[in-house]
């Protein structure tokens, strides 16, 4: 793996490992397997690995920095361009191709917000543009279990209906670390945790600590597997930021119409334009969209970012 976050020995500053630990030192520290599932003659890649902990170790951080590249590694691996590195047990380099459906599941042994992870290392997937995160599975246990049990839990950001893992109170707390993540071409019809609250009648089969099955819940993602017309650039908007503003004076015309009242802005990648709809219901001129250019390049919006192509007039018969 390039640029793999190996440890370094916190007294000496040389490598924890030597080179030939290192020869023989794998990635997985259980492993990574690709099982291709045919599903109503569709290809779904599913993805299944368990990173170690990022914890039980020294101020080298080896099992934290080991957990953060276990999950780059399926990053690398359904991010074209990035995976060529890897190899299966054939001698076939590469990753998965563009538009290839897949599902990655297990315990990452990695929270997006609290917990011990180097660099919150699940936000390599979370933010990866090729996986759908349009939904969270979530349950009323997880809430529940946080409320009740306190200690850490009451220090998290994360909101703990997320939660997946119900591990000691006083660190790290429960934990959002199970995952069941599609790609972005499938369609999620639904998802959750069993994770039952404390007066549920089968609160049973998961309980508190002495657990009567595990501490983690299960998760679970209902896809739809069906070719459809999903966009394959769709990406999940997490957050905003305000880059800035240009105003245009009351009555600023543009080919002879007012330009103003925008009630939708949509981008065009092909043509590299956007358009916008004026909400303008024919009292001041023709029903109307505006063809425009806004220059971001630079990361923010300011006077002369915007210019104007064109307007093109709707009529009533639904003809342009």
């Amino acid at each position: 793996m390039p640029d793999a976050l190996l440890p370094v020995d916190p007294v000496s500053g040389e490598s924890y490992y030597s080179e030939e630990e290192l020869n023989n030192f794998r990635l997985s520290s259980k492993s990574h397997w690709d099982l291709p599932l045919l599903i109503n003659d569709e290809t779904v890649h599913f993805l299944v690995s368990h990173p170690t902990p990022p914890v039980f170790d020294g101020e080298e951080d080896r099992n934290g920095k080991r957990n953060h590249d276990e999950i780059r590694f399926w990053a690398d691996y359904i991010t074209p361009g990035k995976g060529e590195y890897i190899y299966d047990d054939n001698g076939n380099f590469g990753g998965l191709k563009t538009g290839e459906k897949f599902v990655i599941a297990g315990d990452q042994n990695a929270d997006p917000f609290d917990g011990d992870s180097v660099n919150n290392a699940i936000n390599q997937l979370l933010d990866n543009p090729y996986v759908n995160t349009s939904v969270t599975p979530e349950s009323e246990g997880g809430f529940d279990a946080s409320n009740r049990q306190g200690n850490s839990n009451n220090n998290h950001l994360g909101n703990p209906k997320f939660d997946t893992a119900d591990f000691n109170d006083n660190t790290p707390g429960n934990l959002r670390v199970d995952y069941v993540l599609p790609s972005q071409n499938l369609e999620i019809t639904e998802a959750g945790i069993f994770w039952p609250t404390s007066n549920d009648p089968s609160f049973d089969l998961v309980g508190d600590f002495p657990f009567p099955r595990s501490d983690h819940r299960l998760v679970y993602t209902d896809v739809n597997v069906e070719k459809t017309m999903i966009d394959s650039t769709r990406k999940t908007v997490k957050t905003i930021s305000f880059i800035g503003d240009v105003n245009f004076d009351t009555g600023f015309t543009v080919e002879g119409t007012e330009f103003g009242g925008i009630s939708g802005l949509a981008y065009d990648t092909f043509n590299q334009v956007y358009y916008g709809l004026s909400d303008d219901r024919s009292q001041l001129n023709d029903a109307r969209f505006y063809t425009l250019n806004i220059d971001l390049i630079d990361g923010s919006l300011d006077d002369g970012d915007i210019s104007f192509d064109g307007v093109t007039t709707l009529f009533l018969n639904t003809s342009i």
